[in-house]
C-alpha cells in the first residue's frame, strides 16, 4: 500500500499534473514565467469546525477535506486577480460561532 500524504494530493493536483501532461515548463509551480491560476484559502471556517492547529498537514487535510465556497478569499486566473472577497465569510453568510 502507498504511503501518500495530503501535500503529496496537492502536489498531483499541481506540479505532478503539469508533468503528467508534460507542461511543467509552463504551469504547475509558482516559478516565474508560468501561467498562474490559483485560489487563496482562508482556512478560519474550518479551523472553527475542527479546531484551530499548529500543524501544517492538519490544516491542510481540513481544507481538502471540508473546505468549500466559503474558504475562498481571492480567486486569480492567468495571474490577475478575478475575484476578491469583499465581505468576511462569517458576515456574508451569517457566521460560524
Amino acid at each position: 500500500m502507498c504511503n501518500r500524504n495530503h501535500f503529496h494530493a496537492l502536489y498531483l493536483a499541481t506540479l505532478g499534473g503539469a508533468k503528467a501532461l508534460h507542461m511543467e515548463a509552463v504551469l504547475g509551480s509558482f516559478d516565474a514565467g508560468k501561467c498562474f491560476d490559483a485560489v487563496l484559502l482562508i482556512p478560519s471556517p474550518v479551523a472553527q469546525r475542527l479546531g484551530a492547529s499548529d500543524d501544517r498537514e492538519d490544516m491542510l487535510q481540513k481544507i481538502i477535506t471540508l473546505g468549500d465556497d466559503r474558504n475562498v478569499q481571492e480567486v486569480f486566473v492567468n495571474g490577475r486577480s478575478a475575484h476578491k472577497l469583499v465581505t468576511p465569510p462569517a458576515a456574508q453568510r451569517g457566521g460560524y460561532a
